[in-house]
């Protein structure tokens, strides 16, 4: 999102009413229940949990106008695409680009991967950092078939802060309900590590969708607003090589 801010401290007027029925939140680690948890480590929970059920005002209250969010990296191609006729095609880049080794342009037609028609391969590719991938594609406007082989990257996508909120507004509208429980948290200095599970579905009584995220968040040691979120390289990220 990914949901893709004032000092934190105190809950900003205007703040929206979360709804009820959108949202079940439970923290199930023992160390909360023992020691319970610090107010810094409460507000970056509530932080999460306005994040995805859509209360941007909160959200925006909390983060700096500089704030980025680095997603999850993974091993892939540095390109987004659209399926089309058959074909895949270049719709951008996950990250900026080297335009004197950069094989492709927004409008390139992909037909063929590692030999296969597209419409029999797996998306995303996936496999080792470094592995290299044959392609078939034309040019944008052009019917000449060009072969080149390119490089798995290991790729991570970065947001800014109104890429980031208006991601929230995104995701808050496609989910029909959610549950999110935090596994672990804690914290040191101005850096808070939070661990948790959301599971949502789209309409009642409907498929359940889920996942589970590690994310470090840090925050300005001057404001207190969160600077940055990055999410963990996970052991998925690893396996997803190999496959």
């Amino acid at each position: 999102m990914p949901p893709e801010q004032e000092v934190i401290g105190s809950n900003p007027v205007g703040r929206t009413r979360l709804k009820s029925m959108k949202f079940s939140f439970r923290i199930l680690f023992l160390s909360t229940i023992i020691f319970g948890i610090n107010k810094k480590e409460q507000l970056i929970i509530d932080f999460i949990e306005s994040r995805y059920s859509g209360d941007t005002i909160f959200v925006n209250n909390m983060i700096s106008d500089n704030f980025i969010y680095h997603h999850t990296p993974y091993s892939g191609l540095n390109i987004t695409t659209s399926y089309e006729e058959g074909d895949l095609i270049v719709t951008g880049f996950v990250s900026p680009i080297d335009s004197l080794t950069n094989k492709f342009n927004i409008g390139d037609k992909i037909h063929e991967i590692n030999g296969k028609k597209i419409n029999l391969i797996t998306l995303p590719i996936q496999g080792p950092i470094g592995k290299n991938i044959h392609i078939i594609s034309t040019k944008k406007g052009d019917s000449v078939f060009t072969e080149d082989s390119v490089k798995l990257e290991l790729i991570q996508y970065s947001q800014n802060k109104k890429s980031f909120i208006q991601d929230i507004i995104k995701y808050d509208q496609m989910w029909y309900n959610f549950d999110f429980e935090v596994i672990n948290i804690f914290s040191k200095k101005n850096q808070i590590f939070i661990y948790y599970y959301w599971e949502g579905s789209k309409s009642e009584n409907s498929h359940i969708y889920h996942f589970y995220s590690m994310e470090i968040i840090k925050r300005d040691k001057s404001s207190g607003l969160i600077h940055s979120i990055e999410g963990l390289w996970s052991e998925k990220q690893f396996r997803d090589q190999f496959k």
